[in-house]
C-alpha cells in the first residue's frame, strides 16, 4: 500500500512505512523493552527505568483572535480538573461558562499506549492548543526524524543544541512522527489523520521546567459549544540506527580530568569605579606580617587575616595602633588617609592606596572598610602565586543604598548553623548589606508556644546567625508570611477560601501581634515585612463587613503599621496587591489586584490612603527590559525596592531599573533554598549590580557560592592512601552487554562511564585508584540497590571488609541512578563505618547534598528555578568529573568527604546500605581514599 492521496497518511499507512522498527535484524543492543507509566502526580512514561516522557497531557488552553489577529487566551488549565470556567472576552453573551474535558490513556500492548482527549468547546468560536507529550531533552537530542506527510523543510534530526526561542518550532501539520534515538524508536501517531501533530524545541523556553521536546496540537477554528475529540498513539520499538552504541574500550574518551579549582574571590566581579596604577610594587614576602586597624570590625579583620594566610602563606598578626603609624604593613581605617567625597556615599565607599611600603584601606565606616578588604583580597586572588602587588589607588562606592537578601526560613533539610553562617558570609561578599529573615507562621507559632520542632531552627541558633550577620555590618530585617492555615492557626480566625486572618475581628490581631512579638524578640529588626502578597479571599471579608476591599486592605496595613511603630520598627510589604492586573498585566507579571484567581477585589486603590512610610518590595521574577512599577510606587511617594529571584539577567535588569527610577535599593530572594540546597536556587547578581554595573553574568556564580558554602577543603592533603575495593566489586562502570544484570542502567554503552579516565588519577586534588574495567566486563565498582523489574536487581547492602586503617577523613568517589530524581534533598542510604573497637558511625548518603543522579541533564530534576543550570553542582560534595556518555548524555561523578570523629581508632569495615523505605535508586561507589593531615 502506498501513501494516501495528497500525502495524507492514515495510521495503517504509517505503521507499514515505519515497519523497519520491527526488524529482527537489530543487534542485541536494541532489545525491545516494555514501558512503565507513573500517574501518581501527573503522567510520566518510563522505559528501562529511565524517564523518557516527563509529562503526558500536561495542559491545554482555549484562545481567540482579536481584530488585529493577536491570539488572546480564554483559559489555561490541565486534565487534573474535571471542568473549568472559561472567562470569555467582552461580548453580548460574555459570561463564565463551564468547559468539560476528559483525558484517558489505555494500553494496546506492552509497548503501545493510546491517548484520548475529549472536550466541549466554549460558547464562542475558539482555538485549542493541547500538550500531547513532552520528551526528555538530553535523551532525544540528535534523534533521527521521520515525519508524515513529509516536507522539504523537515529536519533530519532533533537539534543537539537548544534552538533559539524564535526558531523553536521543528515540525507542523504531521499525521505521524518517528524519532530514533539509537536506544529505541518512538512513534507518535494521529489516529484521526487530521495532521494535528506539531513539534517544538522547548529547551530554551523559560516556562518549560522539563527543558523538553514538545509535541502539541493546535486547532484554530472550533465551533462553539460542540463536542470534539483527539486521539493519539505512542509506540516504543527497537532502534534500527545503532548510531549511539559503542563497545570499543581502547579510547577512554575526550573528557578531561579537571580539578574544580574555583577561586570564589575571582567570581564576584565588583569592579571599582576608579583604579589608577602608580610606580612600584608591594612585596608580600618582605612586608611586616601585621595588620593595624583603626576603624574595622573584629570579624572583618579575621576574614582578612585568614584569607591572607591562604593566599600568601604568611600569618598577619592584628594590632591596634597606639603610637606612630607603622610602615611596611597593612593599615585599615587610618583616619588621616584622604578619600574622595564620592566614597562617602551611604557611608560605604572606601579608598585603597597600595604603596611600596604600605597598603592603606580607608572609609568613613566599618562597613566600608570591610568592602575595601574584600576588594584587596579579590585583587590578590586574581594574581595568586605572585609575591608582589602593583602599586595604585582605588576608589569605590555603591550605586544603591540598600542591597538586601530575603531568606525564606523553611525547615532545613540539613540543619547546620555553620552552613547558615557561611551563607551569610557569601551574601556579605556579594555586597549585601541587609538581610531579611522571612518565616512561616506555623513555625513562629511553635516558637511562641515553646515547642520547637526538632527539624526547625531553634531560637538560640538563629540568634547566633543574626549576631554573625551584624558582625559583618549587616542591617537585620525580619518578617512573617501572611498566608495562614485555618487548622494550624485557628486563633487568627481565617474564613474558608481565604489565606488572610479575619480583618474584621480584633481577636485575630491579638493572635497576629503575639506572633510578631515573638519574631521581634529574636531579631530586634529595624524593619518588619508583613507579607500581604497574593492575598486570597479578601472579598469574603468585604461581603461580611460591607466595606470595600481596598478600604479593608488599607485599614489592615495601617493597623499593623501603628502597632509596629510603637515598637520603633518600620513596616514593609510586598507590592503586587497594589498593582492592578488590568493596568499592569500587559507590561509585567506579578500584578494581583483584580486578579480573579485571588478573589480580593480592587486592592490597588489602597495605594492612595496607605501611610507613606510603608516601604514597598516590588517583586518581579521574569526578565523584562524595564520595570516601570518602581517609578509608579516612587511617585506617591513610597520608599521602594526592586526584588528578583533566581534569574541572573532579570536580577541585573531589576538593579538597572532601580537606579533609573530612583528606588532605594534591591532585594534578592532564595525561595526554596533550604529544601533544595541548590546553589542555583538564587542569584546575587542583582546585589552586585546594585553596587556597580556588571558586564555580563556567568554560571560561575553558582560554582563560587558552592565553594564558599562547603565546610571542608582537602585539596592536596599531606597523606592520601587509596583503599582497595576489589574484594567487594559487584558491578561494572562500562556496560558491554545490555540486559545481562550488570551495568548501571544495563542498557549497553549508551549510558555508562566509559569516557571517564580510570587508573590512579587525581580528582579535585585527591588521588583515587578507579580500577579499569576489562574488555571482558571485569567488575570495577560496588553497587547497592535497584529499580523496577529484573534489570536493576541488586544487593541492598555491601560490606567492604578487612580494612584496618586509620584516617582523619575518607574521600568517596561515587554516583547514583534514581528512577525519578527529586529536586528536594532526601536520603538514599548510608556509609556505615565500623571500628575495630566495635564502635559504629554512619554518614548519610543524601541526594541533592553529597550525591546526585549520574545524569547531569537540565530538566531531569524537574525544577527550573533551582536547576536551571549546573544541576549536578552540590554543596555537600564536589563534582569530581563531568563528561558525556557515548549517547551524548552529560554525566557526572561526585567526590564526598567524611570527617572521622575518632581518627586514632582503626576502621575495620565499611558497609554501604540503601535506605528502606526510600526512592528507587542505585548507589555506586567507584573508589575510596583515606586522608590524614601531617602530625
Amino acid at each position: 500500500m502506498g501513501i494516501c492521496e495528497y500525502c495524507r497518511v492514515c495510521a495503517l499507512c504509517f505503521i507499514m512505512l515505519v515497519g523497519s522498527c520491527y526488524s529482527k535484524a537489530a543487534a542485541s543492543e536494541r532489545v525491545n523493552r516494555p514501558l512503565a507509566i507513573d500517574d501518581s502526580n501527573g503522567i510520566k512514561v518510563f522505559w528501562a527505568g529511565m524517564m523518557i516522557m516527563p509529562s503526558v497531557a500536561g495542559s491545554f488552553e482555549f484562545y481567540q483572535y482579536d481584530l488585529k489577529g493577536n491570539r488572546k487566551r480564554i483559559l489555561l488549565s490541565d486534565f487534573q480538573k474535571k471542568h473549568i470556567k472559561a472567562r470569555l472576552p467582552s461580548s453580548a453573551s460574555g459570561h463564565s461558562a463551564k468547559i468539560h474535558h476528559e483525558f484517558q490513556y489505555n494500553w494496546v500492548d506492552e509497548n503501545t499506549i493510546d491517548l484520548h482527549f475529549r472536550f466541549t468547546t466554549p460558547p464562542e468560536m475558539s482555538g485549542l492548543r493541547l500538550e500531547i507529550i513532552k520528551l526528555f531533552g538530553d535523551l532525544f537530542k540528535g534523534a533521527v526524524i521521520s515525519a508524515i506527510p513529509p516536507a522539504s523543510t523537515d529536519r533530519q534530526s532533533l537539534p543537539v543544541e537548544p534552538l533559539p526561542f524564535a526558531e523553536r518550532v521543528i515540525a507542523t501539520g504531521k499525521n505521524a512522527v518517528k524519532l530514533d534515538t539509537g536506544l529505541f524508536c518512538m512513534e507518535l501517531i494521529d489516529l484521526q489523520n487530521t495532521k494535528s501533530i506539531d513539534l517544538a524545541d522547548f529547551r530554551n523556553v523559560s516556562w518549560d521546567k522539563y527543558k523538553s521536546f514538545y509535541f502539541y496540537m493546535n486547532q484554530r477554528m472550533l465551533l462553539p459549544s460542540t463536542n470534539c475529540s483527539f486521539d493519539y498513539r505512542i509506540r516504543i520499538l527497537p532502534s534500527t540506527a545503532g548510531r549511539l552504541i559503542k563497545s570499543d574500550l581502547s579510547d577512554p574518551g575526550t573528557a578531561s580530568v579537571k580539578k574544580n579549582d574555583i577561586r570564589p574571590w575571582a567570581f564576584f566581579p565588583v569592579k571599582p569605579k576608579e583604579a589608577k596604577r602608580t610606580q612600584g610594587a608591594f612585596d608580600w614576602n618582605t612586608c611586616e606580617p601585621a595588620i593595624y586597624a583603626w576603624n574595622a570590625g573584629e570579624k572583618s579583620l579575621k576574614i582578612l587575616q585568614t584569607e591572607l594566610l591562604e593566599l600568601t602563606g604568611r600569618k598577619f598578626n592584628i594590632h591596634m595602633p597606639a603610637g606612630n603609624i607603622p610602615e611596611n604593613a597593612i593599615c585599615i581605617g587610618r583616619p588621616v588617609q584622604k578619600i574622595k567625597k564620592e566614597t562617602q556615599v551611604f557611608k560605604e565607599g572606601y579608598g585603597i592606596a597600595i604603596e611600596p611600603k604600605q597598603i592603606l584601606i580607608t572609609s568613613s565606616s566599618a562597613r566600608g572598610c570591610l568592602y575595601g578588604i574584600y576588594t584587596l583580597l579579590q585583587k590578590l586572588s586574581e594574581n595568586i602565586g605572585n609575591q608582589s602587588m602593583n602599586c595604585g589607588n582605588i576608589q569605590d562606592w555603591p550605586d544603591l543604598e540598600t542591597r538586601g537578601h530575603c531568606i525564606e526560613m523553611l525547615q532545613p533539610e540539613i540543619r547546620d548553623i555553620g552552613l547558615f553562617k557561611r551563607y551569610i558570609e557569601v551574601l556579605s561578599r556579594a555586597r549585601v548589606n541587609t538581610v531579611l529573615f522571612y518565616h512561616e507562621p506555623e513555625d513562629i507559632a511553635e516558637w511562641a508556644g515553646g515547642n520547637t520542632s526538632r527539624k526547625y531552627w531553634s531560637i538560640n541558633e538563629i540568634k547566633e546567625v543574626v549576631d554573625y550577620a551584624r558582625s559583618l555590618h549587616m542591617d537585620v530585617w525580619a518578617g512573617m508570611k501572611h498566608k495562614f492555615d485555618r487548622i494550624s492557626l485557628p486563633c487568627l480566625l481565617p474564613e474558608q477560601g481565604s489565606n488572610l486572618y479575619d480583618v474584621n475581628n480584633p481577636k485575630a490581631y491579638d493572635c497576629l501581634f503575639r506572633l510578631y512579638q515573638t519574631i521581634i524578640n529574636v531579631y530586634q529588626p529595624s524593619v518588619f515585612l508583613i507579607g500581604h502578597d497574593e492575598i486570597r479571599g479578601l472579598s469574603i471579608y468585604s461581603q461580611k463587613s460591607g466595606l470595600q476591599e481596598d478600604l479593608l486592605f488599607a485599614g489592615d496595613v495601617s493597623k499593623i503599621r501603628t502597632w509596629l511603630m510603637k515598637n520603633k520598627i518600620h513596616t514593609a510589604m510586598w507590592g503586587d496587591m497594589l498593582l492592578s492586573a488590568v493596568d499592569w498585566a500587559p507590561k509585567t507579571d506579578d500584578a494581583n489586584s483584580l486578579n480573579p484567581v485571588y478573589n480580593s477585589g480592587p486592592t490597588h486603590r489602597a495605594i492612595d490612603v496607605l501611610p507613606r512610610d510603608v516601604q514597598i518590595l516590588d517583586w518581579h521574577y521574569e526578565k523584562y527590559p524595564d520595570y516601570p512599577t518602581l517609578a509608579y510606587f516612587g511617585k506617591f511617594p513610597y520608599t521602594v525596592f526592586g526584588c528578583s529571584w533566581y534569574d541572573k539577567e532579570a536580577a541585573m535588569a531589576m538593579a538597572a531599573s532601580a537606579k533609573k527610577y530612583g528606588a532605594k535599593g534591591v532585594f534578592s530572594t532564595n525561595w526554596g533554598f533550604w529544601k533544595t540546597l541548590s546553589p542555583a536556587a538564587t542569584t546575587l547578581m542583582g546585589n552586585i549590580s546594585a553596587w556597580s554595573p556588571v558586564p555580563q553574568s556567568s554560571n560561575s556564580e553558582s560554582l563560587a557560592i558552592a565553594a564558599f558554602l562547603r565546610k571542608n577543603r582537602y585539596h592536596e592533603m599531606d597523606y592520601q592512601h587509596p583503599i582497595s575495593l576489589k574484594k567487594a566489586f559487584n558491578d561494572v562502570s562500562v556496560d558491554l552487554v545490555p540486559n545481562d544484570g550488570l551495568g548501571f542502567f544495563d542498557l549497553g554503552g549508551a549510558l555508562d562511564l566509559r569516557n571517564m579516565p580510570s587508573g590512579e588519577k587525581k580528582y579535585n586534588g585527591i588521588t583515587f585508584d578507579f580500577q579499569t574495567p576489562g574488555q571482558d566486563g571485569k567488575k570495577n565498582c560496588i553497587a547497592v540497590g535497584g529499580g523496577q523489574g529484573d534489570r536493576w536487581k541488586g544487593q541492598n547492602s555491601v560490606r567492604i571488609a578487612d580494612l584496618g586503617f586509620s584516617a582523619d577523613s575518607i574521600a568517596f568517589l561515587h554516583t547514583c541512578i534514581i528512577t525519578e530524581p527529586g529536586y528536594k534533598v532526601r536520603k538514599l542510604g548510608d556509609y556505615q563505618i565500623e571500628y575495630e573497637t566495635g564502635r559504629t558511625v554512619s554518614m548519610p548518603i543524601v541526594e541533592g547534598w553529597n550525591i546526585t543522579d549520574m545524569r547531569s541533564s537540565i530538566g531531569l530534576r524537574q525544577n527550573d528555578w533551582s536547576f536551571s543550570h549546573e544541576p549536578d553542582l552540590l554543596i555537600g560534595s564536589e563534582r569530581a568529573w563531568k563528561g558525556e556518555s557515548v549517547a551524548g548524555m552529560p554525566v557526572n561523578v561526585q567526590m564526598c568527604i567524611w570527617d572521622n570523629s575518632y581518627p586514632s581508632e582503626k576502621i575495620k569495615q565499611i558497609r554501604i546500605a540503601l535506605s528502606e523505605p526510600g526512592p528507587t535508586a542505585k548507589i555506586v561507589l567507584l573508589a575510596m581514599t583515606a586522608l590524614q593531615n601531617r602530625k
